[in-house]
């Protein structure tokens, strides 16, 4: 991988691979237009992943009405070997922390393809399906709940805000 960051304004990646997805397919790109997506990345043994899951969780249940549409993708961790079976495992955990569909990235496909390092790491994608914001970690949650929600409410039809 590269130490390169994610370019703000890049296209969504295509989120296709080979993995398994839980608790069912990946959200398809006909659902997904028109529509700001959030891409976090996390691993095992990972208190911080933890952590933002639990943020996350949140953010879907307020948001999710008004058209958010939030992806999770396992994401090997460097210092220890990751196989299957413990991708498989953490995926189906952060699913039922957040409640959205999570891949079993144990290759590491799309790390790679977003050229992401670190996790828990977040991507938010507007409308047009453009970066808006990515970070690494924890440490500005307020600035990703408060881009989060630009994203997501600008975009809403008006009757689901009611």
């Amino acid at each position: 991988m590269t130490t390169a960051k994610p370019r703000l304004g890049s296209a969504l990646p295509s989120l296709a691979c080979e993995a398994p997805w839980f608790p069912n397919a990946p959200p398809d790109t006909d659902s997904m237009r028109g529509h700001p997506v959030l891409v976090h990345f996390f691993s095992s043994d990972c208190p911080l992943c933890d952590e933002g899951g639990r943020r996350i969780a949140g953010l879907i249940k307020e948001l999710e009405p008004a058209g958010l549409i939030a992806v999770g993708a396992f994401q090997p961790r460097r210092d220890i070997a990751s196989s299957l079976e413990d991708a498989i495992a953490e995926s189906k955990r952060q699913c039922r922390i957040a409640d959205h569909p999570c891949v079993a990235d144990a290759a590491g496909e799309l790390s790679q393809r977003f050229d992401n390092e670190w996790w828990p790491a977040y991507f938010i994608f507007d409308v047009a399906h453009r970066l808006r914001h990515y970070q690494m970690g924890n440490g500005a949650m307020e600035q990703l709940d408060s881009v989060l929600r630009e994203c997501t409410l600008s975009a809403a039809p008006r009757e689901s805000l009611d």
